[in-house]
């Protein structure tokens, strides 16, 4: 577990799953390390037109952090946050105390939708 001095923030992410549930996401990540594969940010950069080391951003801005699926074993979780009035969504995981960020994108409609929703919940709570 990471020590209290190395936890930088701790989000609380709301999000409806696909059963119409809303249930919390609470994500602790040690923000000082980012890492992402050349090649995957090469094809990422090509597909999307967003670089993996610009992504980082992201985790400046307010965001939602929600989780998104397993592959292989490994639990990815997805931000989304605005930057300069446009939304994005970033896929990582968390690897040895390290966010390894595997594609970043706009945001589609229903991804803002969430987005929007979870930045009105966090007004109102």
């Amino acid at each position: 577990m990471f020590s209290a001095a190395s936890r930088a923030r701790v989000r609380l992410a709301r999000h409806r799953a696909l059963a119409h549930e809303w249930y919390n996401c609470y994500t602790i990540c040690k923000m000082d390390r980012f890492e992402f594969d050349p090649k995957k940010n090469r094809l990422n950069k090509e597909r999307h037109g967003v670089d993996l080391a610009w992504a980082q951003e992201l985790w400046d801005e307010t965001h939602a952090i929600i989780p998104a699926k397993n592959v292989a074993g490994e639990s990815r979780c997805l931000i989304l946050a605005k930057v300069e009035g446009k939304c994005y969504a970033a896929v990582f995981t968390r690897r040895n105390e390290a966010i390894r960020l595997i594609s970043c994108h706009r945001a589609d409609h229903r991804l803002e939708k969430v987005y929007e929703s979870h930045v009105r919940s966090q007004e109102d709570a």
